[in-house]
């Protein structure tokens, strides 16, 4: 509360609370959202994305040493599923906008591909461990159980990753340049304000990439939740992925996620419906590549 008090002296301060990260207070009757700064510059990052004709984002009233004031923008209520939508129309746009060429460093796509497969290996390893475990119980637990039925898509799309890691991996080694993107880097549903306008917030983990990687992040975190293939569907509509990162966004994607048992059966039951989940529904989006 000292800082918003040092950074609007002679200013009439008051309702300030903690949302998040973030410090929301009223300064002579207008909302403002102050927040410390970190690594990333989001003044040059919103300077670029304005060079780039891309605008939704809360602009910054004062930029001082330690923090960041921005224009405080007050959300509409409106449906999670319409927030998710929101979500990717503005990742589209980003990517869109931001899109350019450059060398490619062979040495980046080989760590991941490495990565990739060493992700794949420890997780077949997991499973096969699991199931070698679990054979020899007379009475498998409930969640264990329910990985044991699965078993087999589990190992098929582990299989379809590795496969297409190498495909992928045989077609960018021989590639002269790739596609890059501003990525957003930040997925979360609450960092969209629908206003007047669209608003992407917390912009201080922006990083240049492949496209592929806020899409993944978004499937990673709310698979579950939403109707990814519809989703992906908008966002190809507004941009559209090249085959070999569509590949790469497959593969990711169609790992299984590792259940890290619990205490508590109950949460192991939860947690293991949810890998299976995924896993059925991962498989009927890949099925167009």
């Amino acid at each position: 509360m000292k800082i918003v008090k040092e950074l609007f002296e002679n200013k009439n301060v008051r309702n300030i609370i903690k949302k998040g990260r973030c410090l929301i207070a009223t300064i002579d009757d207008e909302k403002v959202a102050i927040k410390e700064k970190n690594c990333n510059n989001v003044k040059e990052i919103y300077e670029y994305l304005e060079s780039r004709n891309y605008n939704y984002y809360p602009k910054i009233i004062i930029d001082n040493k330690n923090y960041n004031v921005y224009e405080y923008i007050e959300d509409i209520n409106c449906p999670i599923e319409q927030k998710a939508y929101d979500m990717m129309n503005l990742l589209a746009l980003l990517h869109n906008k931001t899109t350019f060429y450059k060398e490619m460093d062979i040495d980046e796509y080989k760590k991941i591909y490495e990565d990739t497969l060493y992700k794949i290996n420890n997780t077949y390893n997991f499973y096969l461990n699991f199931l070698d475990k679990v054979e020899t119980q007379i009475y498998p637990s409930p969640s264990e159980y329910l990985i044991l039925r699965n078993i087999s898509k589990i190992f098929e799309s582990l299989n379809y990753s590795n496969k297409l890691i190498n495909e992928w991996y045989d077609f960018v080694k021989n590639s002269a340049k790739k596609r890059v993107v501003v990525l957003y880097n930040n997925i979360d549903i609450n960092h969209v304000i629908r206003n007047k306008d669209l608003y992407l917030i917390n912009w201080d983990k922006t990083k240049l990439g492949i496209p592929i990687y806020d899409i993944y992040n978004f499937y990673y975190k709310y698979a579950n939740i939403f109707d990814f293939k519809e989703l992906f569907n908008y966002y190809e509509e507004r941009y559209s992925l090249l085959e070999e990162e569509k590949k790469l966004l497959y593969c990711f994607i169609s790992i299984p996620d590792i259940l890290i048992f619990k205490e508590v059966e109950l949460e192991n039951c939860k947690n293991a419906k949810k890998i299976i989940d995924k896993v059925y529904k991962t498989e009927l989006i890949v099925s167009n590549l």
